[in-house]
């Protein structure tokens, strides 16, 4: 009986650790939506509380100036549109495609990203992105962004 009983609690320890995967990445892909849509839109400044506290020292700790160099909305906007992700303990690679869309629809280009994210704090934070591949994107998109 004593056994049984051990069991159930492994089999439920089990299915929260399961819980707990399935709702990090539900976070996490929740979390990467709202960047990108902070991040194409012309209302940037929530996006200094996103980054990690590694990626902040990296571009000098400095708010207005990170902020100041992300592109604004113009001709087009970027619009990223997440392939697949893993999460490993706390860090996460999330693999997207970020297009640059015309304001009458049109895509125009795009790049596929690897981003790195951390949980930092309780929240996933982003810590980097890699440009994986592109196609024709406009020179305000590539690589004017600090995202690296």
């Amino acid at each position: 009986m004593n056994l049984f009983v051990c069991g159930l609690f492994v089999m439920a320890g089990m299915l929260t650790s399961q819980q707990w995967s399935t709702s990090q990445e539900k976070t996490l892909r929740q979390r990467v939506e709202l960047f990108y849509s902070i991040y194409s839109s012309d209302h940037q400044e929530p996006i200094w509380d996103m980054l990690s506290t590694q990626f902040r020292k990296q571009h000098g700790n400095d708010r207005e100036k990170y902020i100041h160099a992300l592109p604004k909305s113009g001709e087009y906007r970027p619009v990223a549109h997440i392939k697949d992700l893993t999460i490993n303990g706390k860090k996460a690679i999330v693999n997207l495609r970020i297009s640059a869309v015309m304001n009458n629809g049109e895509e125009i280009g795009w790049e596929d990203h690897k981003d790195s994210w951390v949980l930092e704090r309780g929240r996933w934070r982003f810590a980097g992105s890699e440009t994986l591949d592109y196609k024709k994107v406009p020179s305000s998109m590539a690589r004017s962004v600090p995202l690296t």
